[in-house]
């Protein structure tokens, strides 16, 4: 059920006129839909040819869980294995791909190896969507994706977590589903949106927080007071916010363990924060060169910005967004490093990079554009 305040911005005059044509190598008009079509698919062959990674880590995490569920005996002294009896983030995968596999033989590490291919073939595709949303700029869309994918989104580089890995785990399937959530809360479908958050929950829950908080985002900082009061009156919103936090809930208390299993927080932090992935959580953990690389590539992107904040179209969306982003990394120095807090160090702060990332590539292309246009 659509909103009535969804606006199609292929048909707004503001977005698809009114703008210097941005040239690249043609001898007269600007790019068709025919050239970003070409575009696009180059992109997604090379981001491909790049980064796919059939079976690899983290991935692997999730075999056991599949094996076990297809064998009741398989490893049945592995301590690992043995953590997958009862319901688990990877029981989804268990279900679906060991189903797949009873019915048709497929092994469910090639349906895995086969669904990552198509991830990395149509990642292009969603990230030009979601920023040609918030841009409202094809040509400022299309160079965002160009400029990630050659530097294989390592542009920006953050500090701690990647944005985007080349394995087939559940956490990228998960950031492929909640950036299209995000276009279509860009494009006031926020039911739309909301049932993919939900999605994104069952794959990995924490990726979905993470995606619910840019979503909150786009509402408060992009939606005008006229088209907040429409999507609260749109009875379908309601409906999909319902599935999303059933789907929430479910998956929360779900996987919450017991308390007669559960670790003290002290032991809990020290293990996952101090002995897993203290490069992940820990500023002072970080190397020199992380903070160079990410110093030079922040000074960078505030200078783009200082020139083209005037133009976006939506500066709340990307500020708004940014904003956010800094001080749940704040917050993971002060009660991770400082004082540690069990319910920050379960939000993995650092992971919120996910947020962060696209923003900053957005602000790097509409600069680019506007540098690309002005000669």
């Amino acid at each position: 059920m659509p909103d009535m305040a969804a606006r199609n911005i292929n048909s707004d005059p503001a977005f698809t006129t009114g703008r210097t044509p941005l040239w690249l190598g043609r001898d007269q008009g600007a790019l068709t839909h025919r050239d970003r079509r070409m575009f696009l698919i180059a992109c997604g062959l090379l981001y491909f040819a790049q980064s796919f990674a059939a079976w690899a880590w983290p991935a692997l995490d999730g075999y056991p869980a599949i094996e076990r569920w297809l064998d009741p005996s398989f490893l049945p002294t592995d301590f690992y294995t043995n953590t997958t009896a009862g319901y688990g983030v990877d029981t989804w995968q268990a279900v679906l791909f060991g189903t797949i596999q009873r019915w048709t033989g497929i092994h469910y590490a090639l349906q895995i190896a086969i669904l990552t291919a198509l991830r990395h073939v149509f990642w292009p595709w969603v990230l030009y969507r979601f920023f040609k949303y918030l841009l409202r700029d094809e040509d400022a869309a299309l160079l965002g994706v160009m400029l990630g994918v050659l530097a294989d989104f390592a542009l920006p580089n953050p500090l701690g977590w990647s944005w985007l890995w080349g394995d087939g785990s559940p956490a990228m399937m998960a950031v492929f589903t909640m950036t299209i959530a995000w276009t279509e809360m860009l494009r006031h479908r926020a039911w739309s949106g909301f049932i993919l958050l939900g999605l994104a929950t069952i794959m990995q829950p924490l990726v979905a927080v993470h995606g619910g908080i840019l979503a909150a985002a786009i509402f408060l900082f992009g939606y005008s007071t006229p088209e907040k009061t429409a999507a609260l009156k749109n009875p379908a919103n309601y409906l999909g916010a319902l599935i999303f936090l059933t789907l929430f809930a479910w998956q929360y208390f779900s996987l919450e363990p017991p308390g007669t299993s559960k670790l003290p927080a002290t032991e809990y932090i020290n293990i996952l924060v101090h002995e897993r992935h203290p490069g992940d959580f820990l500023l002072s953990r970080m190397s020199l060169r992380d903070w160079a690389d990410w110093g030079l590539g922040i000074g960078a992107i505030l200078l783009m910005a200082s020139r083209i904040w005037h133009k976006l179209p939506l500066p709340g969306v990307i500020g708004g967004g940014l904003a956010i982003y800094a001080l749940i990394c704040i917050a993971g120095y002060v009660f991770v490093e400082l004082y540690p807090l069990r319910p920050v160090v379960d939000l993995i702060p650092f992971r919120t990079v996910s947020i962060g990332a696209p923003l900053l590539l957005a602000i790097i292309a509409f600069f680019c554009a506007q540098q690309m246009r002005a000669g």
